[in-house]
């Protein structure tokens, strides 16, 4: 290997929220458990030869934070992932990427896509719970990054509108030991 400069910067193709079974939803009204992904990818530094010539890997680091509209952070900055110095272990894929991901080249079942671009889609928050906030609109912004120093950041603002009860139907379920919510209305956020 030889010294080289990386001159590309990292994408993000979308920031996606899913609901419990795993449907998309807009970022308008959000109640109860949500889960937060990322799709974003980042160009080799450096020519791969073969068939895997031009596609993409996954950036080596994968940040967010959630404010209110005043830029009050509401969810400190928190890491996703970091591969700047080791990889996730095979136990571990699914704490890192979220349901969708597929490697460069992927097989499914006996079909194999060779040629074609992987996705990577990381799980930034698996089962946030929007009653946590009060109802308003918020921004997550999600930081990626190379090892190199190359940045993309994203914002994607969602309103949380929470019912009287606090919890709304087919939510995630809390983690075990979570106390249920209030059964209160949550304050507006001015």
């Amino acid at each position: 290997l030889a010294p080289y400069h990386a001159y590309t910067k990292p994408v993000i193709r979308d920031i996606v929220i899913r609901d419990q079974t795993g449907d998309v939803q807009t970022p308008l009204g959000l109640c109860g458990r949500i889960e937060f992904d990322v799709d974003a990818y980042d160009t080799p530094p450096v020519a791969v030869p073969g068939k895997f010539e031009g596609l993409p890997v996954a950036p080596s680091l994968v940040q967010w934070t959630v404010t209110n509209l005043r830029g009050t952070a509401v969810v400190p900055w928190r890491t996703a992932a970091d591969f700047r110095t080791t990889l996730p272990t095979n136990a571990h894929f699914w704490d890192t990427y979220a349901k969708g991901t597929y490697q460069n080249a992927p097989r499914f079942g006996r079909e194999q896509y060779t040629s074609m671009d992987g996705r990577f889609l990381f799980q930034l928050a698996g089962n946030y719970d929007t009653t946590a906030i009060p109802n308003g609109v918020y921004v997550m912004t999600v930081l990626v990054g190379d090892g190199h120093g190359h940045k993309t950041l994203d914002a994607e603002r969602f309103s949380v509108l929470n019912a009287r009860s606090g919890v709304c139907p087919g939510s995630l379920a809390a983690p075990p030991g979570t106390e249920p919510p209030p059964d209160t209305e949550p304050p507006v956020t001015p």
